[in-house]
């Protein structure tokens, strides 16, 4: 799925991203964002990897990417 173009045509419309990233070094997470250019604000990462993963472990994320919509309630 090709997210930014989806992030840029929706966002106006009140669609918002957040991403969770599951990198274990911060300088490949934010290296990421940039290199992607996810223009969203809305970033996280626990920096434990996948396998220690608390995120992983409560959404049932067992492959990457992931994608999850999730509506307002």
């Amino acid at each position: 799925i090709e997210i930014v173009p989806l992030y840029q045509k929706f966002n106006p419309l009140g669609f918002e991203i957040f991403s969770v990233s599951m990198d274990s070094k911060k300088e490949h997470w934010v290296n990421a964002i940039k290199s992607d250019n996810l223009s969203w604000p809305n970033h996280g990462s626990e920096l434990k990897g996948f396998e220690q993963s608390k995120v992983a472990e409560l959404y049932g994320v067992d492959v990457l990417p992931g994608t999850f919509l999730i509506d307002e309630e």
